[in-house]
């Protein structure tokens, strides 16, 4: 049986293919808080990956139709993730381009783990 994750890796492939520049590779990273440093008289943080995916930035959706509890700012962008490891989580960091992106909502598409849309900026 063919899974919604299998379809939406499918289509975006194609996407790919068509538009070489509409899908890029991202990775998702979740900071935790590391041991006590008394030198810095702190806590330093980890970055641990949670896997790599594709991203597309949806520029036609309004981030209010996927969040409508969210009040968009000129600097947040709706991005859909596809072929992820781990759904996404409010707070981790989306790294695509060389450029780090602070989620701050996110949704799991069915609930699969592996598609979601997420909202950055």
């Amino acid at each position: 049986m063919v899974t919604v994750a299998e379809i939406a890796n499918k289509a975006v492939s194609k996407a790919a293919l068509a538009v070489t520049d509409a899908v890029q590779s991202a990775e998702l990273f979740e900071s935790v808080q590391g041991i006590y440093d008394p030198v810095i008289a702190g806590y330093t943080d980890t970055e641990l990956s949670r896997g790599t995916c594709s991203a597309i930035i949806d520029t036609v959706k309004p981030i209010g139709d996927v969040f409508p509890d969210l009040i968009a700012g000129p600097n947040q962008m709706l991005i859909f993730l596809t072929g992820l490891s781990v759904a996404p989580v409010e707070g981790w960091t989306l790294r695509m381009g060389g450029t780090d992106y602070t989620i701050t909502k996110a949704q799991d598409i069915l609930l699969s783990g592996s598609i979601a849309y997420v909202a950055v900026q």
